[in-house]
């Protein structure tokens, strides 16, 4: 069995983050947990089904409702930091869910999540490969 992948990185985290919600753009139909690679990634905490949250290894704040703290990896652009504010990219993505036949909704707020993703990802540093 091949080894899992482990979230122990902000880069592994986005760069996940990034192919997730492309791989979302591409089959708007599908849930988050319906990704093919989460088989290859190590089990996180919650069921966010999210790397960043995974990376920031948060448990469930069950009072608010929000599976991480306000130091979200990603900048959404609202005043509280998180993935869930209103109007914010995941939120977009979220409630056009809940509606039949939103496919074009639903791809164009996982774009706008991939670039915020892409965004957080070239602000860190390179990883070092090793030889």
């Amino acid at each position: 069995m091949a080894k899992l992948i482990k979230i122990n990185t902000q880069y592994i985290a986005l760069t996940l983050c990034v192919e997730l919600w492309s791989w979302l753009a591409k089959n708007p139909e599908a849930r988050k947990s319906d990704w093919p690679r989460w088989e290859e990634i190590e089990a996180m905490t919650g069921n966010s089904h999210c790397p960043c949250c995974a990376y920031k290894n948060n448990p469930i704040n069950y009072k608010r409702k929000r599976y991480c703290s306000q130091d979200c990896l990603i900048n959404w652009g609202s005043q509280d930091g998180h993935c869930e504010s209103k109007g914010s990219p995941y939120d977009e993505w979220r409630e056009a869910n809940l509606h039949i036949n939103n496919s074009t909704k639903i791809a164009h707020a996982a774009k706008k999540i991939v670039a915020l993703a892409n965004q957080a990802l070239a602000k860190l540093p390179k990883p070092r490969t090793k030889k």
